[in-house]
């Protein structure tokens, strides 16, 4: 019998084959694998989560509970008795405070993830750092690399910067792809005009579905929209349907501006996002969360459901507040309950001027939104409040008198006002305009309250029961303080931030700020 063996070319050969069989296998499996592992740590971040709630509750029935903290990294537990039997975060600290709150970080191997008020938000790879959000400039994009149609929805959380405040025509568009000018569009623009604030464009041209609408888009306001199945809803809650046209667009969706098929990349905007999520149908696929890479500091937004990092394709640099990220997390009001209000610590003079995002929760009363004023009503400054004949008043001078009121009466809806004092009118909604009588000469002695009215013996009257979703003051017509409802991670306190001074206001008065998530 001839019992040949293999020659040695036979043998590299096969070795040569299962190599390139090892390497097509471990490509196509590791991903998986991968995705199996971060998939787990997501579930064993939510697990961790409910394991501490759990707790809390039986340290709350076993007696009292003053808070405690967890952190991974070294190994150090303050929960007394706390045992997690699931998968051991790597590294990370978790607190737990004596109300019950959650906040924190857990690292799984390679994948982080925040916890926001009991709240576990998507993970990314440890190599990347999240941010409050990511701000465009007027020069930089992202394309998402999806080609949108009828059944192409979306969650975004921006807000639009100056483009709606620039004078001559101005479109600036946060979401869009279109074939020609509104033909085969997918677009959401911010627009200059004072009545038009934006619109949404979708299907096959102008006349499909151009919705166009006024009350959705406010400047410099902190906003959500969504559309999904054929249903827009705008920030201020109202809903359209659209009629489901057939239709792709032939250029992929870009963030921060439009991609046109025939001019390229235009309208850039300067927009600030703080989340996107882009759905196909009822499927999730982007979930884009800012972020910079650890690396080189880059700014860009990291997609979850890809796993993949998106930077910016245009010039420039996107910009954030790293800072502000590390330490508080954005609101979307803060709402005080009639023992509630803020020393913003500005003392106003006769060119003060105020913008208010705000909303009554309650009209019974008389309530004041912001003022200073001496209890003998000698010298008042910006007292904006209700009247007992429940109409929205404005005082604004020297001396004793009545209040300036509106001719309608105070309502629940949200608003926003604007004092102009040069021109001596204050404004609801960039619509009515209400003159007042400004006779004041002097400047005051006393710091502007908030959620109610200061007097000069420091006590405070008029406490309001009220929601403000942003804070302005200006002086000469110059921004000076710009402060948006806020809780600070350390300790989770609700207050108002100024962006422009790096400044943290809390309550001075008793109880605590309802917090709009």
């Amino acid at each position: 019998m001839n019992k040949k063996g293999f020659t040695l070319i036979e043998l590299l050969g096969i070795i040569i084959i299962i190599g390139l069989l090892a390497v097509i296998i471990t490509h196509k499996v590791k991903p998986s694998i991968d995705e199996s592992k971060k998939s787990s740590s997501a579930v064993s971040a939510d697990n961790l989560v409910g394991a501490f709630e759990q707790y809390y509750y039986e340290s709350k029935l076993s007696g009292s509970f003053t808070g405690c903290s967890y952190d991974f990294s070294n190994k150090i537990n303050t929960c007394e008795g706390f045992v997690f039997e699931g998968m051991s975060p790597t590294g990370g600290t978790i607190s737990l405070s004596a109300k019950g709150e959650i906040n924190g970080e857990i690292v799984f191997d390679k994948n982080v993830y925040n916890v926001i008020d009991n709240k576990v938000l998507s993970g990314l790879p440890i190599e990347y750092t999240r941010v409050q959000y990511i701000e465009s400039t007027g020069t930089q994009y992202i394309d998402t690399g999806v080609i949108a149609n009828q059944d192409t929805g979306f969650d975004i959380d921006f807000t639009a910067q100056n483009d709606i405040d620039k004078t001559g025509p101005r479109f600036g568009t946060i979401l869009g792809a279109r074939q020609t000018f509104h033909d085969n569009g997918y677009q959401l623009t911010t627009y200059n005009n004072t009545i038009l604030k934006g619109h949404f464009l979708f299907g096959t041209n102008e006349n499909a579905a151009n919705i166009r609408y006024s009350a959705g888009m406010i400047p410099g306001t902190r906003q959500q929209i969504k559309f999904r199945n054929g249903v827009l809803v705008l920030p201020d809650n109202t809903t359209t349907s659209l009629t489901n046209y057939t239709f792709d667009t032939p250029t992929t969706l870009t963030i921060f501006a439009l991609n046109d098929a025939v001019d390229g990349v235009v309208e850039n905007s300067n927009t600030k996002l703080y989340s996107l999520k882009i759905y196909d149908n009822k499927e999730l696929i982007r979930d884009f969360v800012p972020c910079y890479r650890n690396s080189d500091k880059e700014l860009g937004l990291y997609d979850t459901v890809e796993n993949k990092f998106y930077e910016n394709g245009g010039t420039g640099k996107f910009e954030t507040n790293k800072e502000f990220s590390e330490k508080y997390v954005a609101l979307s009001y803060i709402e005080s309950t009639g023992t509630q209000y803020i020393n913003s610590k500005y003392y106003a003079t006769p060119n003060t001027g105020i913008e208010v995002d705000f909303q009554f929760t309650d009209l019974t009363n008389q309530q004041g939104i912001f003022g200073i004023k001496t209890s003998d009503l000698n010298y008042s400054t910006h007292l904006f409040y209700i009247n007992t004949s429940i109409k929205f008043a404005y005082g604004f001078k020297d001396g004793s008198g009545d209040w300036t009121p509106t001719s309608v009466p105070a309502d629940t809806n949200r608003h926003i006002l604007k004092s102009n004092v040069d021109l001596n009118y204050y404004s609801f909604d960039n619509q009515a305009n209400v003159r007042f009588v400004n006779s004041i000469t002097t400047n005051s002695k006393y710091a502007l309250y908030i959620f109610a009215g200061g007097n000069d013996n420091l006590s405070v009257s008029n406490y309001a029961k009220i929601k403000i979703y942003s804070f302005k003051i200006y002086e000469n017509g110059v921004l000076v303080r710009d402060m948006i409802p806020v809780k600070r991670k350390s300790d989770n306190v609700a207050g108002l931030y100024d962006k422009l001074n790096d400044a943290f206001y809390i309550n001075s008065g008793t109880g605590e700020f309802i917090k709009g998530e």
